[in-house]
C-alpha cells in the first residue's frame, strides 16, 4: 500500500499517512475477525435472518449463501446499480475488440484442444458451446434422477451472479438480472447430480442454467410448488419479459467457466440422555454401580441382562477382576467371587428388568424418585426445544411412532434453523473462552 511520510511545520516526521484508501479491503477483514467465534457466529444468523442479500460483486459470506440456498421464498435477492457500468464497459470490450479483428480465446477461438481453431461466428460458437455441455444425465424416477439438490442449485446461481458483477467476465447485465429473478420468484433449473466439477470450471451443471435462459428444448425447472416447467413456463413464471437470451461472444463462456456449483455440509444432531439407577449388589458394589452409572439405558432397555450388550459384559469382567484378585479366599465355597458370579447374574436377570420397567413407567407418569437432572444442564434449552416444542416422545416397544418419525421432526427443525434461538440460549452465559475438552 502506498505511503508518504508527513512532515510538521519544523519539519520532523509526524505520522504516515496512506495516499490511497484500502483497495484490498484489509480494513473490513480485520473487523470481521474482532470478537469470539461466538460472535462470529451471532452475527452470522443476525445476517442469515435478513430479509434481503444485495449484491454487487464485492464480498459474499457464507450466511448470505445459506439463506439464499434454504430461505426461498423468505429472502430477495438485489443487484446493486453501482455494478452495472463495470459489467457493461466488460460486454461492450468484448464486442468491440472482436470488430477489430482480435484474437480473444474462446470468443474467436475453440476451447481447450481446439483452441488452434478460428471463427468470426461469436455468437454461433456460444450457442455450441452451451449445446455441447449439455451431456448431463438426470434419469428419471425416485431410483434414477440424478438432479442436483434444489438448495445446491440456488446457491451456484447466486454464487455466480455475485461473480460475474465483478465485470470482468463480458457478459450483459440482464442476464444477471434474469437469473436473479429465477432465484426471487422460486424458479430453480434443473442441473445434472454429476457432471464435469474440475479446475476449469462446473462446465455441464452451469451449463443447464445457460440453457434454460437461451431456451434450449431439453431444459426445465421447478417451480415454487415443485411443480416441472419447461423454459418458457419458467420465463413466465419468473416474470421474465425479455425473451430467451441470443448469446453474445463470451457470454457462454462466462456463465459456465466457474466453480459455483457447491457441495453440502453435513450436520449432526446434538441429543441428551439420562440414566436409569439401580439396588447395590451384595460384593463389588461400588464398581459394580459405576459401570452402571456410566452405561447408557437406551444401550441394554429393550433386553437388561442380554449377554450381548456392553452392560452385562463389563458387569461380568468386574466380577471377573475382583475374583482374580480374591487370592486364596476362591479356595473357599463362602467367599468364593467366581463361585457366585452365576447366582449373582439369575438374581440380576429377575430384578433388572423390572426395576427398569418400574423406572421408565415413573417417568412417564411424572413420579420419578429423581428427578430428571436435565434441568441444570446447559443444554436444557436444547432438550426443552426438541421435547415440548416438536413434540418428540422417548420410545418404546409399546409405542406405534417409529424412531424414525421422531428423528425426522428434529432433522427439519434442524434444517430450517429453527434450533438457533435455543442453541444460543444454552450459551447466553459463554464468556467465548475455549471450554474444557473433558
Amino acid at each position: 500500500m502506498a505511503q508518504k511520510v508527513c512532515a510538521n511545520q519544523n519539519g520532523s516526521v509526524e505520522t504516515l499517512c496512506n495516499t490511497h484508501q484500502d483497495p484490498l479491503n484489509w480494513g473490513l477483514a480485520a473487523e470481521s475477525m474482532k470478537g469470539s467465534h461466538l460472535d462470529e457466529v451471532k452475527r452470522m444468523v443476525e445476517e442469515y435472518r435478513r430479509p434481503l442479500v444485495k449484491l454487487g460483486g464485492e464480498t459474499l459470506t457464507i450466511s448470505q449463501v445459506a439463506a439464499i440456498a434454504t430461505r426461498d421464498n423468505d429472502v430477495l435477492v438485489e443487484l446493486a446499480e453501482s455494478a452495472r457500468a463495470g459489467v457493461k464497459a466488460s460486454s461492450d470490450w468484448v464486442m468491440e475488440s472482436m470488430g477489430k479483428g482480435t484474437d480473444s480465446y474462446g470468443v474467436t477461438t475453440g476451447f481447450g484442444a481446439t483452441s488452434h481453431r478460428r471463427t468470426n461466428q461469436g455468437g454461433a460458437l456460444q450457442k455450441e458451446l452451451i449445446r455441447f455441455l449439455n451431456s448431463g444425465i438426470f434419469g428419471n424416477g425416485s431410483e434414477s434422477n440424478h438432479t442436483l439438490p434444489h438448495s445446491a442449485t440456488r446457491a451456484a446461481m447466486l454464487v455466480r451472479i455475485n461473480t460475474l458483477l465483478q465485470g470482468y467476465s463480458g457478459i450483459r447485465f440482464e442476464i444477471l438480472e434474469a437469473i436473479t429473478n429465477l432465484l426471487n420468484h422460486n424458479v430453480t433449473p434443473c442441473l445434472p447430480l454429476r457432471g464435469t466439477i474440475t479446475a476449469s470450471g462446473d462446465l455441464v451443471p452451469l451449463s443447464y442454467i445457460a440453457g434454460l435462459l437461451t431456451g434450449r428444448h431439453n431444459s426445465k425447472a421447478i417451480g415454487p410448488n415443485g411443480e416441472t416447467l419447461d423454459a418458457k413456463a419458467a420465463f413466465t413464471q419468473a416474470g421474465i419479459d425479455s425473451g430467451f437470451f441470443e448469446l453474445q461472444p463470451k457470454e457462454g463462456l462466462a456463465l459456465v467457466n466457474g466453480t459455483a456449483v457447491v457441495s453440502q455440509v453435513a450436520k449432526k444432531v446434538l441429543t441428551t440422555s439420562s440414566n436409569g439407577a439401580l439396588h447395590p449388589s451384595r460384593f463389588c458394589e461400588k464398581d459394580l454401580l459405576k459401570v452402571v452409572d456410566r452405561e447408557y439405558t437406551f444401550a441394554y432397555i429393550d433386553d437388561p441382562c442380554s449377554a450381548t450388550y456392553p452392560l452385562m459384559q463389563k458387569l461380568r469382567q468386574i466380577l471377573v477382576e475382583h475374583a482374580l484378585k480374591n487370592g486364596d479366599s476362591e479356595t473357599n465355597e463362602n467367599t468364593s467371587i467366581f463361585q457366585k458370579i452365576g447366582a449373582f447374574e439369575e438374581e440380576l436377570k429377575a430384578i433388572l428388568p423390572k426395576e427398569v420397567e418400574n423406572v421408565r413407567l415413573a417417568y412417564e407418569n411424572g413420579n420419578s424418585e429423581i428427578e430428571n437432572q436435565i434441568k441444570d444442564c446447559r443444554s436444557y434449552p436444547l432438550y426443552k426445544f426438541v421435547r415440548e416444542e416438536l413434540g418428540t416422545r422417548l420410545l418404546t416397544g409399546e409405542k406405534v411412532i417409529s424412531p424414525g418419525e421422531e428423528c425426522e421432526k428434529v432433522f427439519t427443525a434442524l434444517s430450517q434453523g429453527k434450533m438457533i434461538d435455543s442453541i444460543f440460549e444454552c450459551l447466553k452465559e459463554w464468556n467465548g473462552a475455549p471450554l474444557p475438552i473433558c
